[in-house]
């Protein structure tokens, strides 16, 4: 699989200093970032759908169902 990203300068600029601080290349760095920015993502998801899931309990256990 291939990825391309149009990053601004002050993005790549980050990306590189990342990648340095832990001795890798930018692609590297740039799959481990956006990795960690998915799981984030996804637990952000989770934890809205569980909220979700017991509002929807509590409205029904109101209404007697």
């Amino acid at each position: 699989m291939e990825l391309t990203l149009d990053l601004p300068a002050p993005l790549w600029a980050r990306l590189r200093e990342i990648a340095d601080s832990e001795g890798t290349d930018a692609a590297t760095a740039a799959v481990s970032v956006l990795r960690a920015h998915l799981d984030l993502r996804r637990a952000e998801v989770r934890r809205c759908a569980e909220e979700i899931a017991a509002e929807d309990a509590e409205l029904l256990r109101r209404l007697g169902a």
